[in-house]
């Protein structure tokens, strides 16, 4: 009868070991699935991470590249402005020369020769300064096209930025399950 009694719990404890290794290889099983399952998510959140930092590092370049932009489209404005300062003198130069020519060709009947020099040297320096101003003017009128055409396409950097930079905003701001 002892010894039934022992081998009764010895079954028992067999099946009760059975059992609790059952349930190990179910918890294990479970524990290496959730485990995994981590590390995916993990590995995702880090792929996003270093996408983030690559598209901020652009970012970043983009935004220094408009500030370079700008510095230099300031520069070129500067410079439109001088040349338009040059340009009104020059205007101001032909009309202060226009004047006495005027009152010269109006003394036409005097015969001095010296006189007459002078209304052609006169003459002559305003021919020079017109042909000066026509030049300025074309130089203006090319600064123009080009500061336009910067400007656009400063804008359409700029646009193109803006919307990158939305993007990724949104990249780094999503759970993970919308990407």
């Amino acid at each position: 009868m002892l010894l039934s009694n022992l081998s009764n719990v010895i079954e028992e404890k067999a099946m009760h070991l059975k059992e609790i290794e059952v349930k190990y290889n179910e918890t294990a099983l479970s524990l290496s699935s959730l485990m995994k399952e981590k590390d995916k998510k993990l590995a995702i959140e880090k792929e996003m991470n270093e996408r983030a930092t690559l598209e901020k590092k652009k970012a970043d370049e983009n935004v220094f590249k408009l500030a370079e932009d700008h510095k230099r489209e300031k520069e070129e404005l500067r410079k439109r402005i001088m040349e338009l300062e040059k340009q009104i003198n020059a205007k101001q130069e032909i009309e202060r020369i226009r004047g006495p020519l005027s009152v010269m060709k109006h003394m036409e009947n005097v015969e001095d020769s010296k006189f007459k020099q002078k209304i052609d040297d006169t003459q002559k320096a305003l021919q020079q300064k017109e042909e000066e101003l026509e030049d300025v003017e074309a130089l203006n009128q090319f600064l123009v096209v080009q500061e336009r055409k910067t400007n656009d396409e400063l804008q359409e950097a700029l646009m193109e930025l803006i919307n990158f930079l939305i993007g990724v905003d949104y990249i780094t701001r999503a759970p993970p399950s919308l990407h």
